[in-house]
């Protein structure tokens, strides 16, 4: 999914977001040379959610940081988009990401799995993620 909004429309989106939980990567030029994914504009304080902008200042000061060329004043329209993730476990199997709702970021898993190779997962699991005390 993508849309392109403008700055009314992307100050509704990001009112709409709680503080740290904006879903949408953004491009702010039509041919993708400036982008930030959702994890980028999340971590770096670029999203100003008390206020509903995007802290030019910051933003300049990541791009530049990260080798990227700043820009000289925010545009009028943005591209959002969605990202995918994807996590490879170590049978390098890639199993998606869920990328809304309540399952955000958590895998997607064969829901014809067997409760019984579930629980083989989980028992394998459990005794090697606890250490006991001596």
């Amino acid at each position: 999914m993508s849309d392109i909004v403008d700055n009314t429309q992307f100050q509704d989106i990001l009112r709409g977001s709680r503080s740290g939980f904006f879903r949408y990567g953004i491009a702010f030029d039509k041919d993708f040379e400036t982008v930030l994914l959702e994890a980028e504009l999340n971590g770096t304080g670029i999203l100003d959610y008390e206020n509903d902008v995007m802290g030019l200042e910051l933003l300049n000061y990541y791009l530049r940081k990260t080798g990227k060329e700043g820009i000289d004043e925010l545009p009028s329209e943005y591209m959002l988009f969605l990202c995918r993730g994807g996590l490879c476990d170590e049978n390098k199997e890639v199993n998606k990401l869920n990328a809304d709702g309540l399952e955000y970021g958590r895998r997607e898993i064969d829901a014809r799995a067997s409760e019984s190779s579930l629980q083989e997962l989980s028992a394998g699991f459990y005794p090697e993620s606890v250490q006991l005390l001596p």
